[in-house]
């Protein structure tokens, strides 16, 4: 999940025991998690850009194999910072844009997730909304006979299918 330009990010309230795997939490200007007395399982997740990256109130929270980097204060309140211990990072992710949340081929937080968890390729999950078994496939296959034909005010767009793609996505830079 990719949850960015909020005011807040993810608020755990007093005694949720949530799940958060392979999420992108950035950019939200006050704070990307939360955890308020509570025993979440932390994993795999990217927190990047935000104006706090991890806040705790009471009890901190046991994270493993996050990348907790570039935020205002990337973690506050009771949470130890934990960079360096248990697989976890604090360093540049490095996606592909500001506003594309894909990890470059160079990422430190390729293969850099639970080792017990995985991409749909076999390999050890990556860090963020890109990585783990649920993973969106991120390298398209490449379009052939690709035409772009100006008509008035519009432009059209059109290529042949590639086998067993069900939908396309189109960027614009």
């Amino acid at each position: 999940c990719i949850v960015d330009s909020n005011s807040s990010g993810i608020r755990l309230a007093s005694g949720s025991t949530a799940r958060i795997w392979n999420n992108t939490i950035a950019d939200n200007s006050i704070i990307g998690l939360v955890n308020d007395n509570s025993a979440p399982d932390f994993a795999n997740n990217i927190v990047v850009a935000n104006g706090v990256g991890v806040h705790c109130i009471g009890a901190g929270i046991t994270p493993a194999y996050n990348d907790v980097w570039g935020n205002g204060s990337d973690w506050s309140g009771a949470c130890a910072d934990p960079s360096g211990a248990g697989g976890n990072i604090s360093e540049d992710p490095e996606f592909v844009s500001a506003n594309n949340f894909n990890l470059i081929v160079n990422s430190p937080c390729i293969d850099r997730g639970d080792p017990a968890r995985f991409d749909p390729d076999g390999s050890v999950a990556d860090m963020g909304a890109f990585g783990g078994l649920h993973a969106v496939r991120t390298t398209p296959d490449r379009v052939e006979n690709f035409w772009v034909v100006s008509v008035a005010d519009s432009i059209h767009l059109s290529w042949d299918p590639v086998p067993g793609a069900s939908w396309y996505v189109i960027y614009r830079s």
